[in-house]
Parts: structure tokens; C-alpha cells; sequence
């Protein structure tokens, strides 16, 4: 117990006006929710232990220590006596190590009964000695982690885009989504060259379509078009100024500006301060990233016409 860290950078530790600082990011939302149900959690065990000694010392803030510590280190493992196949498990010194890009290279020994870690790359007589956490966006990280990954090659960004209720049209999108298997109202705009992928970019398309173009698809045995990014549509060039509005309009939704994060980030000394710093200016990069990717794509259209 003495060697786990005494105090954590995740979501639980923030102050109002901290948390204030994640308007705009869809880090926000995950937050006030895990806080949300760690504060029922919380207040459901102090009313159990109401009339026992341990009301004394089961305070909030030791509470909110127990969640992040099991919270940053969990990992599951295979058990055979859960239903689930799986088990949550806190495993002593791996779980002291760091994140670092690489891949993963724990695995689970079945007969033996133990999990595995295997050095990702050659690591120097008193290097640091770090693995690979998985495929995860820097929101992720800090809600769950309490830290920024700034190299995080794949970082993405939420977006919750739906089919209004008022379209009148709503009803043929509807059902053209769910022919090319498009359920969720969660997307997600990737920090790569090509932030778009291909449910974006068929939702997207979908959501630009007339009744004619609707109709005209819903009979089309070349549906698989629609989720091809590299194939160029009628309704692209409605698709890709959509999306260069969306990201406008997502930048002037946080507290700063991406110059304004960039000069706090210099002056800041502050953990939790340059943590949400950090994590505005990676979700402000992919923005603007997608802005300049989709002005690109608006001029290939039109030079093509």
C-alpha cells in the first residue's frame, strides 16, 4: 500500500473550476458522470456503515484514493470460475509500469496460471521500463488514467451526430443507416492524415442525401460506395462543408483558443492545469487537422468539375 501514489491526477481530484476547464472536450461528460457514480457509490457505503466505526474513517476522500487506484491499474484476466470468462485484477509491480508507444505485449499463460509481460522493445540497464496500455484517445487516458499522452499517434475525438426527429426525411436515413450497419450516434475523427473514416464519411453522406439520392440508394446493389472514402459522391461537396462547420463550430465550444492553450502550457506549472491543457490542444489539432483536410478535399471536387 505504501508504495501506490498518496493523491491521483485522474477526474475524482478536479475542482469545479478545473473541471470547467474540459467545456467543450467530450472528456466533460465522462467526467461529471464517473463523478456522479463514485459519489453514489460513496454515499450507498456510508449509510451501510452509518452505525459501525468505519464511518470514522470511510471518508470521500479516501474513498475517491481506493477508485483510482484500482481504477488506473485494473487489467483483466481470464478465470475460469466467472461466468464472463474474465476477471478484474490488480497485478503488483506491471501495474507500476508506464505508457509508451509500442503494442501490447502481455499476454496470459493458460497452464501456468500467471500473466506474461515481454519487453516491447530492448530497454537499457536502468531505463524505465514501459508497455503499451492499448488502442486508446487522450480522452480516455485522462478521464480513467489522470494523464495526456501528447504522442498519442492514435488519438481520436468523439462526436455525437444524429438523425433529427424533425427531418422530414428522417425515417429513409434511418433506414439507409441501418442497411450499411450504422447504429451507433458515435464517431470519431482520428488524429491521422485521413481523419475521416468510413462510417463517418457514410453517415455523413447519408445525412446530405435528397429523397431522390435516398431512394436512388436504397435500390443500389453498389451500397458499399457509400462507406468508400476514396470514392467521390454528388452530395461530397454538401458532406465535406458540413464537416468544416462542425469543426468551427466545436473549436468556439472551448474556454480558450489553441494559441491561448499553446502560451498557458509554456506559463502553467499547475499538474491538473496542464493536463487539460494538453488534452485541449490535441482535440483543437485533430479539429483543425480535419478543417484543412476537408478544404483540401472541397478543392479536388471542384477542380474536377
Amino acid at each position: 500500500i505504501n508504495m501506490l501514489p498518496h493523491h491521483y491526477s485522474t477526474v475524482l481530484y478536479f475542482s469545479p473550476a478545473e473541471l470547467e476547464g474540459l467545456k467543450g472536450s467530450p472528456a466533460l461528460e465522462d467526467a461529471l458522470k464517473q463523478y456522479k457514480f463514485v459519489a453514489r457509490q460513496y454515499a450507498y457505503f456510508y449509510r451501510l456503515f452509518a452505525n459501525t466505526m468505519l464511518k470514522d474513517y470511510l471518508t470521500f476522500d479516501e474513498y475517491r484514493w481506493a477508485v483510482s487506484t484500482v481504477m488506473t491499474r485494473q487489467n483483466l484476466v481470464p478465470a475460469t470460475d466467472s461466468e464472463e470468462g474474465v476477471v478484474n485484477a490488480l497485478i503488483p509491480f506491471w501495474d507500476m509500469a508506464n505508457h509508451d508507444v509500442g503494442k501490447v505485449s502481455t499476454d496470459f499463460d493458460p497452464e501456468a496460471d500467471v500473466s506474461v509481460c515481454y519487453a516491447q522493445r530492448n530497454f537499457g540497464a536502468g531505463e524505465q521500463f514501459t508497455i503499451f496500455y492499448g488502442v486508446r484517445a487522450n480522452c480516455d487516458l485522462l478521464v480513467h488514467n489522470g494523464f495526456v499522452f501528447t504522442d498519442n499517434q492514435d488519438d481520436c475525438l468523439t462526436l455525437r451526430l444524429g438523425v433529427a426527429k424533425t427531418d422530414p426525411l428522417a425515417s429513409g436515413r434511418l433506414a439507409l443507416l441501418e442497411r450499411l450497419g450504422i447504429v451507433s450516434q458515435k464517431f470519431q475523427l482520428r488524429r491521422t492524415a485521413e481523419p475521416i473514416d468510413g462510417h463517418l464519411m457514410a453517415f455523413l453522406r447519408v445525412l446530405q442525401m435528397d429523397k431522390a439520392q435516398l431512394d436512388q440508394w436504397q435500390d443500389s446493389e453498389e451500397l458499399q460506395k457509400i462507406l468508400d472514402i476514396e470514392s467521390t459522391l454528388n452530395m461530397d461537396e454538401k458532406v465535406m462543408q458540413y464537416m468544416i462547420t462542425r469543426a468551427a463550430l466545436l473549436l468556439r465550444a472551448y474556454p480558450t483558443t489553441l494559441e491561448q492553450d499553446q502560451q498557458l502550457l509554456k506559463e502553467t506549472k499547475e499538474e491538473v492545469e496542464r493536463l487539460i491543457c494538453q488534452l485541449r490542444l490535441c482535440e483543437k489539432r485533430i479539429l483543425v487537422n480535419c478543417v484543412a483536410y476537408c478544404e483540401q478535399k472541397m478543392k479536388n471536387i471542384q477542380t474536377k468539375q
